[in-house]
């Protein structure tokens, strides 16, 4: 039996109410995990290039005299308090970011970053894969002064891993069994919805924030990058493009194999014996990423199992105002049918 319009309305009103309360919810909750995140990233930053300089580059770093390694600390810590600024500012910044269209192809931005063709990359993978494969396993045994002029494994084993964000979030993903017509009215930056309170502004506003976190993210590790480079740290012949590409395309998603928070790349530069041979190097660059800084700090893993909570909240209330809209059309189409209807005589 259809509910009648005054009940449907009612249930709508209350709805509203139950959206503000979760929207002062989550900002609350966002709040508490941004403050803790911002502290773990300090620690995390100065582990990540810990582990480069020592572990890594540990002969390019002891290059350095004593002044250029604490110039090189200071700077680290000052990279650490930015970001921690830049999450406290984090859902200042998400009120004002437009999310992208889902139909934006990612390799195309990716590629406009890069000094080369689609084409050009393709033909850069085949050889390196090649040359993987002609490795032996005697040569992958060998120490690490030797093997930083050998080719080594890159991340994944095809191209999509490279070039492809996984943009499925993970905390709200909203299923429109029966409104597949509507997936584009749901990105309110194309098609805005007049409704304050459809709970798709709470969904857009948790996409938002994650965006925000991810975009901060990506900003410090290019920083750090960059300082690394500018340490000697980094060969000076490494294309910062080709670098910060590498690591949007890497996205927030945990990388098998490599060393929390950094990113094992295979590049092609310029060979200083000949200008017109390049040469193949590898690189360790810092890549810091949300799930591996959350993994590491249980304060922080509280902190967003609570935001999923909430994220399923928010999923229920938007089925459900989905249902009391339909609900509501189906009335109020029954009232109009009828008071324009008449029995023939």
């Amino acid at each position: 039996m259809t509910k009648s319009l005054q009940k449907i309305e009612q249930e709508l009103k209350i709805l509203s109410e139950q959206v503000e309360e979760v929207k002062k919810e989550l900002s609350d909750r966002y709040v508490r995990y941004l403050d803790v995140l911002g502290n773990s990233l300090k620690k995390h930053l100065s582990m990540v290039v810990y582990q480069i300089c020592t572990q890594t580059y540990p002969h390019l770093f002891l290059k350095l005299t004593v002044q250029e390694r604490q110039e090189l600390q200071k700077k680290i810590r000052a990279i650490g308090d930015r970001g921690c600024e830049d999450f406290s500012s984090a859902l200042e910044r998400a009120e004002h970011l437009k999310l992208p269209s889902a139909t934006n192809d990612i390799r195309e931005t990716i590629l406009k970053k890069l000094p080369i063709t689609e084409e050009q990359l393709k033909m850069l993978r085949e050889r390196l894969f090649q040359s993987v494969k002609d490795e032996s396993d005697e040569e992958k045994k060998e120490d690490k002064e030797n093997f930083q002029h050998k080719s080594l494994n890159m991340l994944g084993d095809d191209e999509d891993e490279i070039l492809e964000i996984d943009d499925e979030d993970e905390i709200l993903e909203i299923d429109n069994e029966d409104d597949d017509d509507r997936n584009e009215g749901d990105d309110e930056d194309v098609n805005p919805i007049q409704d304050p309170h459809h709970p798709i502004h709470l969904v857009n506003f948790v996409k938002r924030v994650e965006q925000v976190l991810v975009n901060i993210l990506q900003e410090l590790s290019n920083q750090t990058n960059q300082l690394l480079q500018a340490s000697k740290i980094f060969s000076s012949k490494l294309p910062p493009q080709v670098l910060e590409a590498a690591i949007e395309a890497d996205g927030s998603g945990s990388a098998v194999g490599n060393s929390p928070n950094t990113l094992n790349l295979l590049i092609e530069a310029e060979n200083e014996r000949s200008s017109k041979e390049s040469m193949v190097m590898q690189v360790t660059a810092v890549r810091l990423r949300l799930s591996e800084i959350e993994f590491a700090e249980p304060s922080l893993s509280v902190e967003r199992n609570r935001i999923r909570e909430l994220g399923k909240k928010v999923k229920k209330l938007y089925k459900y105002y989905e249902k009391l809209q339909r609900e509501k059309a189906i009335a109020e189409a029954e009232i109009a049918w009828r008071s324009i209807w008449y029995e023939e005589s």
